[in-house]
Formats: structure tokens, C-alpha cells, sequence
């Protein structure tokens, strides 16, 4: 039941985000991306988990990586996200 009630809701928002215009292909293409890369990074370093010490600096290559990732994500999503918000005051005004 939560799943189902999950599921209605994020329908629900994701139609409410192309209303707005903050849900674009674009949007949905870059957060794809950053999940694939993501897992991508992380598969290998999981995978061979099983040798900590000889595997050492490929955790600290991923980690340092997936830092990078993730700053570099937030920032094109606070951009974007300005973006939005200036295009929206825009069209409230007109």
C-alpha cells in the first residue's frame, strides 16, 4: 500500500515539475547521468572489496571521484535550478 501511495505521489509531483517547467528532458537526462556514473564508479571498487589493502588506491580514487561527481552535479543543478526560478518570475510578471 505505501508503494502504491509512493508511486501516485511521485506521479503527481512529477506532473506538477513539468508544469512549473522545472521537469524537462534535460532535467531528466542529466540525473540519469549522474546516477549511471555513480554506480558505474562504485561497481568495481564494490566488486573487488574483497582485498581492502591492496585495493587502497582505488577507494581513495573513487572516493575522490565521486566527490568531484557530486560537486560538479550541484552546481549545474543550483544553476538550473536559478535558471527555472528566473524564467518563472519572468512569466509571472508578463
Amino acid at each position: 500500500m505505501l508503494e502504491l501511495f509512493k508511486r501516485v505521489f511521485g506521479g503527481a509531483d512529477m506532473h506538477d515539475g513539468v508544469r512549473k517547467g522545472s521537469l524537462t528532458w534535460k532535467s531528466l537526462l542529466w540525473s540519469q547521468v549522474f546516477v549511471v556514473g555513480l554506480f558505474a564508479s562504485l561497481l568495481p571498487t564494490v566488486l573487488l572489496y574483497d582485498d581492502p589493502m591492496q585495493n587502497m588506491p582505488l577507494f581513495i580514487t573513487t572516493i575522490v571521484f565521486d566527490v568531484a561527481w557530486i560537486v560538479v552535479f550541484a552546481v549545474t543543478y543550483v544553476r538550473f535550478y536559478r535558471r527555472v526560478i528566473a524564467r518563472s518570475k519572468v512569466t509571472a510578471k508578463a
